[in-house]
């Protein structure tokens, strides 16, 4: 199993700590996002070596803390980070996770360890976890028709949605492969490349069934200041 962190962006709602390093470098109590990501996945059993980190935005002062905290995890810059959404970088990552399991993960989300243990001891393959029951305006909300996935958008209505998404996928190999040509579609044909990774996502929900790991476990998505407090309460030592 290979995983993937998107986490080229810039952050500028956690300015001025954002000033000095990128997003996924934002710590909560002492912990960079990115580290308790690497660390989650690390505890679960992936090897670094299956690792890839997107990076972009003072992709310098990411790498080098990469190289140096975790000896063997790769990463690819996005040079373009300032003129292109996470699907673009997720396109990137093609020539090491097209058509094989992996991972995927937004690199602002500070969650528990557990989350990725239940994942991957699912036996279904193709996955949304989700924090079942609740709306978060800002967050990508699914739709489900029974146990099926329909739709994920952060347009979703308070009547309709299921739950919300907390940015973390896992995909067969068969979903991989869609996955890429789905997104090849909008980046090579339509020569868009400012949207994010998930309305490829939907798009490819229509022909392929994933289904909801639902869960309980904390998690917070960190785009602001207040994200960021809530987070250092959630997760006190």
């Amino acid at each position: 199993m290979k995983a993937v962190i998107l986490a080229a962006g810039l952050g500028s709602r956690l300015a001025p700590i954002t000033n000095e390093v990128p997003k996924c470098m934002v710590e909560v109590n002492g912990i960079k996002i990115v580290e308790q990501q690497i660390n989650n996945l690390i505890k679960a059993g992936i090897c670094p070596e299956d690792i890839v980190v997107l990076t972009g935005y003072k992709a310098e002062i990411l790498e080098s803390f990469l190289q140096n905290k975790f000896p063997g995890v790769n990463w690819i810059r996005n040079d373009l980070y300032n003129k292109t959404n996470n699907m673009y970088s997720m396109y990137m990552t093609k020539p090491f996770v097209v058509g094989q399991n992996f991972l995927l993960m937004n690199g602002d989300v500070f969650f528990a360890p557990e989350i990725i243990a239940k994942l991957l001891a699912d036996p279904r393959e193709d996955l949304i976890v989700c924090d079942d029951g609740i709306y978060i305006e800002e967050s990508m909300k699914i739709r489900k028709a029974g146990e099926r996935i329909v739709e994920i958008s952060k347009k979703i209505s308070p009547q309709d949605a299921y739950g919300v998404s907390i940015d973390v996928y896992k995909f067969s190999a068969e979903a991989s492969a869609m996955f890429f040509e789905t997104m090849r579609q909008y980046i090579e044909v339509r020569q868009d490349l400012n949207s994010w990774t998930e309305v490829a996502l939907n798009t490819l929900l229509q022909t392929k069934e994933f289904q909801s790991l639902d869960m309980k476990d904390p998690w917070v998505e960190i785009d602001n200041h207040d994200d960021l407090k809530e987070a250092e309460s959630k997760f006190k030592a």
